[in-house]
């Protein structure tokens, strides 16, 4: 069996059998059906025994790039939350929640503790009774730009669980920021020291 076979008329293909692991060249006929009795007459591409080369297209620059951007622009990497400042275990979730300080700000609550890491560390916590899955991802997102955003207001050293209130589904963005900065000027005036 074959992968990898182009699907125009009357040229050559490299794909991948599937049995041995070979890389071999097909042939499509006129018709478009894979022959695989055409063998070609030129070894593989830059001497290559395993994965055909060939010459790469430059990169888009300037008015050819996508929509017109440039390509600095095309390849600027996504903005996320690194996983390095996410709780990501449950472990980590309920030590946080039995050792820490719990902090109420309108429409969040939120757990600190200390940890030995040099940066924070923050988890998400929004449950059924927020709402549907679409309403909870929702939350959740904007919960996240808002710490992504402003990390830097919290301090450092910690690990933060911060949990949406029912009411935070109704609550918008600008709403939910201002409880989260008031929650974290409250946990520098709470931050213990070591």
């Amino acid at each position: 069996m074959w992968v990898g076979v182009c699907d125009a008329a009357a040229c050559w293909s490299w794909g991948l059998c599937l049995y041995t692991g070979n890389l071999r060249c097909a042939g499509v006929d006129a018709t478009g059906k894979l022959d695989l009795s055409l063998q070609p007459a030129a070894p593989l591409p830059n001497g290559n025994r395993r994965w055909p080369q060939g010459p790469r297209p430059a990169p888009l620059e300037g008015a050819e790039a996508p929509d017109g951007q440039a390509l600095h622009e095309v390849t600027q990497p996504a903005l996320g939350f690194a996983r390095r400042f996410r709780l990501r275990k449950r472990q980590h979730f309920l030590r946080t929640q039995r050792r820490g300080q719990r902090i109420a700000a309108g429409n969040v609550v939120v757990f600190m503790a200390q940890h030995r890491l040099p940066h924070s560390r923050f988890g998400f916590t929004v449950s059924k009774k927020v709402g549907k899955a679409v309403v909870r991802n929702k939350v959740r997102r904007r919960l996240k730009e808002i710490i992504r955003q402003n990390r830097s207001a919290f301090p450092q050293r910690h690990c933060f669980v911060i949990i949406a209130h029912p009411d935070a589904a109704q609550a918008d963005y600008s709403r939910l920021q201002q409880d989260l900065l008031s929650a974290a000027e409250r946990a520098h005036t709470r931050q213990r020291t070591p």
